[in-house]
């Protein structure tokens, strides 16, 4: 395999797994104010060796805590069938100092589905806004998917796409860290490989 587009693809291959929720909410911690090389390494030291990421401290050690706390109360065939609404508002209701957008991340890697992570990134790249919205609730963001997009299943691939063409970052990696703690075989197998890059 060679990039995201492979790495997905195998992975959407797999049933919807709460374990991958997990496993996403963590790594959507690690990105909170941080560059792609940092919060890979950061996450990939916490999923492998439980070392707690240095920077922000205080906020994703009580947001990792939540995410504990959220998995193992969930009742995962209930909230597999809630709209997407439904499931980010649950999850941003109950995790400390996650968003709508870095909350994306979840249903879209643990297959529920398809949907971007509007960003201060990508607020930019796509909205020309100086930063992301404040969000009112899902519906909201939502919405603001859909004008970015055009739509809202499916605007999580669009998403990846757009940075492979602009962000060098992400090109270097792929994000290939988080697809291997879900069990995807990546080109990139070695713990702690991933050098300092910004975009």
């Amino acid at each position: 395999m060679t990039d995201w587009r492979d790495y997905k693809r195998e992975l959407g291959e797999r049933e919807p797994s709460l374990d991958r929720l997990r496993i996403a909410l963590n790594w959507a911690v690690c990105t909170v104010h941080s560059q792609v090389a940092t919060s890979e390494r950061e996450f990939e030291r916490y999923h492998y060796d439980g070392i707690l990421p240095a920077t922000l401290p205080k906020m994703r050690h009580r947001a990792l805590a939540d995410i504990r706390a959220f998995c193992d109360a969930l009742d995962w065939e209930k909230f597999r069938r809630a709209s997407l609404a439904r499931q980010l508002d649950a999850i941003v209701g109950r995790v400390h100092g996650l968003g709508y957008a870095k909350v994306a991340f979840a249903p879209d890697f643990a297959l529920l589905h398809d949907v971007a992570c509007i960003d201060i990134w990508m607020a930019r790249q796509r909205l020309g806004l100086p930063r992301a919205p404040n969000w009112k609730n899902a519906k909201h963001y939502l919405s603001v998917v859909r004008q970015a997009f055009g739509k809202i299943e499916g605007s999580g691939r669009e998403q990846w796409a757009h940075y492979q063409r602009v962000n060098r970052a992400f090109r270097r990696s792929n994000h290939a860290v988080v697809f291997q703690a879900m069990g995807v075989r990546t080109e990139q197998q070695t713990a702690f490989s991933f050098s300092e890059v910004t975009a």
